[in-house]
């Protein structure tokens, strides 16, 4: 309850855990308390989340944005043709940075449906282990809407944008379209472009404590700048967490 800033995913799933809604209820209340900032996200409004009515109504304090995707109507014009909006000057330096953006995102959802799945093999409890393997599902996902929302950054309208500060430019992966390069796939292709000894099967994401645990994944998302700017008390506290995470062990 001491962090500065408090970011949860999925909050849905904590309907029917008297004890986590319990627990939750006090460290919101402690953050609010203290002014610290508090992101959670969830399938639903707040109005309709299966929660305790207390919870509900604190979770409707903040700042409430209801996202849906675009319709087909929007995506393009009475003709049936792709729209292609001119984007402004002063504007390429923030489409840069929402692609940019697009890219992170997946990398953190396949980190995520790695870590889940590591952190099962670890619980006891078989509520807690149902809880773990529910969400690492939805990671996973996550992670194939990520991979098929990214290609529009590499393809046409978007294709070609290139950032005036760094020079970073996303090219059209779509000319020509290859079978590794195509914007469209939105599953794991073929592992031989890692390796030709490799068989021709969908590459496996790692679960292993070593490559998918908790202290992996700081390090992957420290590596990837997700947390530039935090204090060494904040890389400290993170890092004994997942290396405490890391040593648990299944009581048989």
């Amino acid at each position: 309850r001491s962090v500065d800033l408090l970011m949860i995913d999925d909050v849905q799933f904590i309907s029917g855990k008297d004890s986590t809604q319990e627990e939750f209820f006090h460290t919101f209340n402690a953050l609010v308390d203290q002014n610290r900032q508090i992101v959670i996200s969830a399938d639903k409004s707040p109005s309709d989340l299966e929660i305790e009515e207390r919870m509900r109504s604190r979770l409707g304090w903040g700042l409430v944005a209801d996202l849906h995707p675009t319709t087909y109507e929007l995506r393009t014009n009475q003709e049936g043709e792709i729209k292609v909006p001119q984007i402004p000057q002063g504007k390429i330096r923030i489409q840069v940075i929402a692609n940019t953006a697009a890219f992170h995102f997946a990398m953190i959802e396949q980190g995520g449906s790695s870590l889940y799945t590591a952190m099962s093999l670890k619980a006891t409890d078989l509520e807690v282990l149902r809880i773990v393997v529910s969400i690492g599902g939805v990671e996973v996902d996550h992670f194939s809407l990520w991979h098929d929302k990214v290609g529009n950054a590499v393809s046409q309208p978007l294709a070609g944008v290139t950032d005036p500060e760094t020079g970073l430019t996303f090219p059209d992966l779509n000319a020509p379209a290859t079978e590794l390069t195509q914007t469209n796939k939105i599953l794991p292709e073929p592992s031989d472009f890692i390796s030709k000894s490799l068989p021709a099967c969908s590459v496996i994401r790692p679960s292993s404590t070593e490559n998918a645990g908790a202290v992996a994944a700081i390090k992957g998302l420290t590596a990837d700048q997700l947390f530039l700017g935090q204090s060494d008390d904040f890389f400290e506290t993170v890092m004994k967490l997942a290396v405490a995470a890391d040593s648990a062990r299944r009581q048989l």
